[in-house]
């Protein structure tokens, strides 16, 4: 029986000449993507679709579980107070130039948000690395009812993109929002031109409900 680790490593052994060294199985999957297809494999090695189907599901779903699991651990995505010995790592956090008319700096972030206690500034940390910013809101200054929030900023520096630490900050986030057991809902801001903010949002759960008057995306969702 060869199993899905097996099959990812015949897909992509090669000898030293830089040939492949398994069968040729181009399924057009990927390792980081936690998923694979086996059915060309089966077709080579005679096993029958029907006898191989749900336990081939259940390789799958152990697989996923395991990338995962060692994804998570290898990030050690956590989120830490601005502190001296972090401020001038979140000041120098970049975005990609087309992204930097979508935020202000974090250093004009972390400078308003000494204005208010509502304020809770928090480094995006990978280890012990920053690598991004985010800031939150409770209630609203001169109220004492705290039951709102808004995620005012959210960013990952651009060297860091698109390594799923922005989907697990944004976990902890919402986490940490819900552990003052004093929000009922919370919303967050975002230009409608930028869709990967939309997608992330999303998948936490944001729903779009409106529109403020500098056209910015109003999304929200229970906490």
């Amino acid at each position: 029986m060869v199993t899905v680790r097996q099959t990812a490593f015949i897909l992509f052994s090669r000898s030293e000449s830089g040939h492949k060294t398994g069968p040729e199985i181009r399924t057009g999957k990927r390792l980081s993507s936690e998923w694979y297809d086996t059915s060309v494999y089966r077709q080579q090695s005679g096993q029958s679709g029907c006898e191989t189907k749900a336990k081939d599901r259940m390789k799958l779903s152990r697989s996923q579980l395991d990338l995962r699991v060692r994804r998570l651990q290898i990030l050690d995505v956590k989120l830490a107070k601005i502190i001296w010995d972090n401020f001038h790592d979140v000041i120098e956090l970049e975005l990609e130039e087309v992204q930097e008319k979508y935020l202000p700096s974090n250093v004009f972030s972390i400078a308003e948000s000494t204005l208010s206690p509502l304020f809770h500034p928090r480094a995006i940390c990978s280890g012990d690395k920053v690598v991004g910013f985010t800031m939150y809101q409770l209630g609203e200054p001169g109220e004492l009812d705290e039951d709102e929030c808004t995620i005012w900023r959210f960013m990952i520096d651009r060297k860091h993109q698109n390594t799923g630490i922005g989907k697990i900050a944004m976990g902890l986030l919402l986490e940490e929002i819900k552990a003052h057991g004093l929000c009922k809902l919370v919303d967050i801001y975002y230009d409608p031109q930028n869709l990967a903010a939309k997608k992330l949002y999303a998948s936490h759960g944001f729903k779009d409900v409106g529109e403020r008057d500098d056209g910015d995306v109003i999304a929200e969702r229970p906490i």
